[in-house]
């Protein structure tokens, strides 16, 4: 999923790609699009009413698989 995150002012596009499914939460792959390569940044933990939230308030720009 492609979303865009404001930071410091400015937008930044990321990929998110699901690792691993818990009952509780889920926990993804933060990647950012440099010089067309993906560059790992960090690992996060989202609930799906997170996730919910962030497309409901339109950061999310696309909802494709990575693989």
């Amino acid at each position: 999923m492609k979303i865009i995150k404001r930071v410091q002012g400015d937008n930044i596009e990321l990929e998110i790609v699901k690792i691993k499914e818990y009952p509780r939460y889920s926990l993804y792959d933060v990647y950012k699009n440099v010089n067309g390569k993906r560059k790992f940044l960090y690992k996060q933990c989202y609930t799906k009413l997170q996730l919910n939230e962030i497309k409901a308030k339109g950061f999310c720009i696309d909802e494709e698989i990575f693989k």
